[in-house]
């Protein structure tokens, strides 16, 4: 039997959820939205377009070359925004979400890390009232990765070294925690196999 369109836009979206999950950030962010094979009122699946606004900021933090992207990332904001109106407790979490991921791409995000931090904050926060566990894990995960990328790979020898690199311990243990969260209510989404992923990163961060 023929897949209805309705049928194609959930597999699309399943698979789309699984690129990026699994860091497939190019096939996350190819976007059959408004094509002939998906429906425009795919649009109104608010999980959808986090996701692929998410693969879209990630693959952008890899390769600033993909900048019609990222006016694509940005058009799925607004739209967030202006459905966060009639459905606030499904949609408000995404939209701080979102735009914590949006202002990491700004070339002066240091001296908005605590405006950063805040948006996650909000949107676990939001998460977690309306009972949202993906959105929950993802926004764990999502900041204890910013957190991490904050750390330097390397640090000179100077008199001051050593206090950093006790800031990096603490940066460290803070991403951490906030992975063992994102394992912990992905295990309650029972996505098993995106736990184990996670769990292995978080062995690898414990012996590096």
């Amino acid at each position: 039997a023929m897949l209805s369109k309705m049928e194609m836009a959930w597999i699309w979206g399943g698979k789309m959820m699984l690129a990026y999950m699994f860091g497939d950030y190019e096939k996350g962010s190819c976007s059959l939205i408004g094509t002939p094979e998906v429906p425009i009122h795919i649009l109104h699946f608010t999980d959808f377009l986090l996701l692929e606004a998410l693969s879209i900021l990630a693959l952008h933090r890899i390769n600033r070359q993909h900048l019609k992207l990222l006016a694509k990332a940005r058009r799925h904001y607004k739209i967030l925004c202006r459905l966060a109106k009639p459905a606030r407790e499904y949609c408000l979490s995404k939209t701080f979400l979102l735009k914590a991921e949006l202002l990491r791409q700004r070339r002066r995000q240091r001296y908005q890390n605590e405006k950063i931090l805040q948006h996650y904050d909000c949107a676990i926060a939001l998460a977690a009232k309306s009972n949202l566990i993906l959105d929950e894990a993802i926004s764990y995960e999502c900041k204890a990765r910013y957190i991490l990328s904050s750390i330097p790979t390397t640090v000179s020898a100077t008199p001051s070294s050593t206090m950093m690199v006790t800031t990096h311990h603490e940066k460290e243990n803070d991403a951490r925690s906030f992975l063992e969260k994102a394992h912990s209510m992905y295990i309650k989404w029972e996505a098993t196999a995106k736990a184990d992923h996670l769990m292995k990163e978080m062995n690898a961060l414990q012996l590096s």
